[in-house]
């Protein structure tokens, strides 16, 4: 008996239809879970109970029928095809069938190739068809014979998704029944292949199938393409600007998603207030759960229930990426977040995260981390497992063996937590054991993609829907819920990109050619179902876009948005600010007014207002860490200089910010090796009269000395320090040539600074509560008791004449200069002729402090420099005084605990390391 076509123009004469149906002896198809949610609601209002096979999606019908007359056949999850397609073409003859993505750009084209493999007697007429289209076989012939290929691979291991269980019932489909007259409603999600099955079921029953013609479905033809051999009517094209709504939407656009977000809120809570009941107000998006966790947050600061629940991905639960990260890295795929996670989720960590994060952030060779891995530093757990870890290094793992793994791979958990972490992985495997359902043989490495993948579509419910509330979901599958109120949220077109397919072009060829019809991959089907939401008996609409997305990506334009846009000649370049939400009220109010809704304890209170002010500035920050600190560092004192929280960050939270290994060595590397170096070389005497191998023999056993680690770009590294060494060199030979007078008589000479604690008092005492410590790099002397204090610098551009010292918080060479003066270093008092800085890079020393004396410590060719002023002995010590005026006061705020972050230069906050920690009040 033929199929009977029903038109259906809109949803009200969908419900005619519903209300004819009879559960017991029909079954109604829809094509997606919550419109057979909703029907099933419906019906049971109705009738008190149903039946099991009343209402199915389209895929469960399918598979029923594959399971009835295709038992041998088993449906497997679509990540366990797409692994085993990979293995498969990793033994492809092709070679560019073996790179990293075929396998998946293979899996989005396979909706359009199969039916050219199911419903061609033979491909031969296909390859017949390319010799007479060259264009296309050039554009998607490779693609189709791979399809072939792997066609032929499932079909030899009989296993297939639930997506192509379609394709599959196209073979012998000729004696295909049901036990009830069935009722398609799958609208523009009908496809050629369900369309031929549909034909083939209505031999033996009664079969309707309803087919969406509202008044507009011309602008839309491509999506309704599969109806086109069964209806008849034909439907005059128009264009997508002569569609009119029944009701005349409100069109917003916004600059941001995030505006949408607070506005739809807003909206929704004016429409509560207005009376109107919460179950028939509804937020539709595309896709809902890339912004659930924003839009929830929001209606749950306004009191507002969602009949959805809130869930997360099983591969988001901090055990299973652990699990994972540990198995990766037992294959040898190594990453530094997979290092991290699998390090730092214990209770004694290997090595400190400090440590760790120097090494790992940036490696590039796993030979950098085999200490981490090697026998002796495996544990006593791992070694009680080694036929586990033997089975993960053979050619392929079962099921069962690689669950084993699995299993053994997860973490302890604590006794309190015993029962709960159990059922979670129950949970898990079972879920996995169900997807899985065949046997199979797959290498360890595609067990873990796959779980990776399959781990990341299951849900896990955090909190349950409430049975009375607004509906928060897809436009695409809101077709049967009762509404009144919609907010379209998020209007702003499809961005899915697909590998070269089939045009539409070449599908019209094909189909008459060869009379098979191939679905489009890129349908238009998101505007065809909010344009036939539009048709339905609502009170008000809203269609929101905006111009960028959370990540500040702009939106592309939605075509039913544009058109309604277009209609009220809105102007798109002034975007709508959005109602203010409760959380933005509750953010204006005074702080007290906050507490007092709040209801927090008034210790809080107090502690939630005295923070807020600081971090206003309205108050300053709380001293805090008095009398803790007394020995300092020159360089510490200057970084307080330039902001306290720095300083405290370091000295005080103990914090690090060790430079992480890259393809460069960091600063810190490399003014480490080069002051060893330097140590070296300037010992008396003198060395200058070295060769390249002993200079390069030097270079290696510094770096050895200090125990940097192994790097991937040493060998070009060291040809760097070689040749910095021989400039160095060079330009002391000609230096000591023009001034033979001069040795080094310290390097990296130990100083200690006795500090009182009022300026007034003698200095020298041996009553002091502060100390400065530190190294000077050289000390040079003419053997006459002057001296030139030197500190070596890979670049001076930041660096500042004497003159400049104090504005600028640059202490450290006049507090070398004053320790040599004063005796605090193991050299005899001494007089301080010059203090410099020593550029190694340029080889020169013309930053710095001169004192105007006779000497042969300083050349001659320092009097031609007009900006560099001499100093006489008196103004040095002014200088000195003026110096040590700023350090006593720094020290003094350091210890009455003085750390508000409060920079000398604003600018420099971009570059800060701990700016993420800072809360400076111009970065709230």
């Amino acid at each position: 008996m033929p199929s009977t076509i029903c038109h259906i123009k809109n949803f009200n004469e969908k419900k005619n239809h519903l209300d004819l149906f009879d559960p017991k002896t029909e079954t109604w198809v829809v094509p997606d879970l919550q419109s057979k949610i909703e029907l099933q609601n419906h019906l049971l209002k109705k009738y008190g109970h149903l039946e099991e096979d009343s209402v199915l999606r389209a895929n469960e019908l399918w598979q029923k029928l594959a399971w009835r007359y295709k038992p041998q056949w088993k449906i497997l999850d679509s990540d366990l095809i797409r692994v085993r397609i990979e293995q498969e073409l990793n033994h492809s003859q092709y070679a560019w069938a073996r790179g990293p993505s075929v396998a998946h750009n293979l899996m989005q084209l396979m909706p359009q190739l199969i039916p050219l493999l199911t419903q061609i007697p033979s491909t031969e007429l296909v390859e017949d068809w390319f010799r007479q289209n060259l264009e296309s076989f050039s554009k998607w012939g490779h693609w189709f014979r791979l399809a072939e290929k792997i066609w032929q691979f499932l079909d030899h291991q009989k296993i297939t998704t639930s997506a192509w269980i379609i394709g599959l019932l196209q073979e012998n489909s000729s004696e295909y029944t049901w036990n009830k007259n069935l009722k398609f409603d799958l609208g523009v999600k009908m496809s050629g292949l369900e369309l031929k099955t549909i034909e083939t079921l209505a031999k033996y029953k009664n079969v309707q199938i309803l087919i969406p013609t509202p008044s507009w479905a011309g602008a839309f033809s491509e999506v309704l393409s599969p109806y086109q051999k069964i209806s008849k009517k034909t439907q005059p094209k128009i264009t997508l600007a002569q569609l009119k709504s029944q009701v005349q939407p409100e069109v917003r656009h916004f600059s941001t998603l995030l505006s949408e977000i607070k506005d739809a809120v807003a909206t929704v809570r004016k429409w509560l207030e207005q009376g109107n009941n919460i179950n028939n107000i509804c937020i539709l998006c595309p896709e809902i759960e890339p912004i659930w966790s924003l839009l929830s947050a929001h209606l749950k600061q306004e009191g507002i229930p969602t009949q959805k629940k809130t869930t997360i991905s099983y591969h988001s639960l901090p055990q299973v990426q652990t699990c994972l990260a540990k198995m990766r890295l037992q294959l040898g795929e190594l990453s530094t977040s997979d290092l991290e996670t699998t390090l730092f989720n214990q209770s004694h960590p290997q090595i400190s995260h400090n440590t760790f994060s120097q090494l790992f952030s940036n490696f590039h060779d796993t030979s950098q981390l085999n200490w981490l891995y090697k026998e002796n530093n495996v544990s006593q757990q791992d070694r009680n497992q080694e036929h586990i870890l033997a089975q993960i290094n053979s050619e392929n793992l079962t099921f069962d063996q690689y669950i084993e793994w699995f299993v053994s791979s997860w973490n302890s958990f604590p006794q309190w937590a015993e029962e709960k972490e159990m059922q979670l992985l129950t949970d898990v495997v079972r879920k996995m054991a169900q997807a899985a359902a065949v046997p199979i043989l797959m290498p360890s490495k595609h067990w873990v993609q796959w779980t990776e993948s399959f781990l990341g579509k299951m849900e896990i419910s955090l909190e349950e829907d409430f049975q009375t509330g607004i509906f928060c979901g897809n436009i695409s599958t809101a077709e049967y819920l009762e509404m009144d109120f919609v907010y379209f949220l998020g209007l702003n077109g499809e961005r899915k990109t697909y590998p070269n397919g089939i045009s539409s072009k070449e599908i019209s060829t094909l189909e008459q050619d060869l009379g098979v019809q191939i679905p489009y991959l890129e349908n238009d089907t998101f505007s065809f179902d909010l344009r036939w939401l539009l048709d339905k008996n609502c009170k008000e609409f809203i269609l929101s876009s905006s111009s960028c997305d959370l990540k500040g990506n702009p939106n592309s334009i939605e075509k039913i948005w544009a058109i309604h846009s277009q209609q009220l000649k809105q102007d798109l370049t002034q975007p709508k600010a959005p109602q203010a939400t409760r959380w933005d009220e509750i953010q204006q109010l005074p702080p007290q007014t906050l507490t007092n809704l709040r209801s927090w304890p008034k210790e809080r209170e107090n502690l939630f207002i005295e923070s807020m002010e600081q971090d206003l500035g309205i108050k300053p920050l709380l001293a805090f860490a008095q009398n803790k600190i007394t020995k300092f560092s020159p360089s510490s004192l200057e970084r307080y200089a330039q902001c306290p929280f720095i300083f405290a960050a370091e000295k005080v939270f103990n914090l690090k910010d060790s430079p992480p290994l890259d393809f460069d060595l960091d600063p810190m590397s490399r003014g480490q090796i080069t002051h060893k170096i330097f140590e070296t070389l300037t010992k008396e005497p003198f060395q200058g009269d070295l060769s390249t191998d002993e200079i390069s023999s030097i270079v290696q056993q510094k770096r050895n000395e200090l125990s940097l680690p192994e790097h991937d770009l040493w060998f070009y590294f060291s040809k760097k320090f070689v040749e910095q060494v021989q400039n160095f060199i060079q330009a002391e030979k000609q230096w000591r040539k023009k001034f033979p007078n001069t040795k080094t008589v310290a390097r990296e000479l130990k100083f200690s600074v006795p500090w009182k604690n009022f300026m007034s008092q003698d200095l020298n005492s041996s009553n002091y509560i502060w100390e400065i410590n530190g190294f000077i790099d050289r000390i040079d002397t003419n053997g006459s008791g002057d001296y030139v204090v030197l500190d070596y610098k890979s670049s001076t551009s930041s660096l500042v004449q004497a003159a400049s010292w104090n504005t600028n918080n640059h202490f450290q060479l006049a507090l070398y200069a004053q320790a040599v003066e004063h005796g605090w270093t193991s050299l005899p008092k001494g007089n301080v002729v010059g203090a410099f800085y020593y550029d190694t890079k340029n080889m020169n020393r013309d930053k710095g402090l001169r004192i105007s004396v006779d000497t042969d410590l300083l050349p001659e060719e320092f009097k031609k420099i007009k900006i560099n002023k001499f100093y006489s002995e008196e103004e040095k010590i002014q200088l000195w005084k003026e110096i040590n005026s700023n350090i006593h006061q720094i020290m003094h705020n350091i210890d009455q605990g003085f750390f508000s972050p409060n920079p000398k230069n604003m600018e420099d906050c971009s570059k800060c390391p701990w700016q993420k920690n800072c809360r400076a009040p111009h970065l709230n």
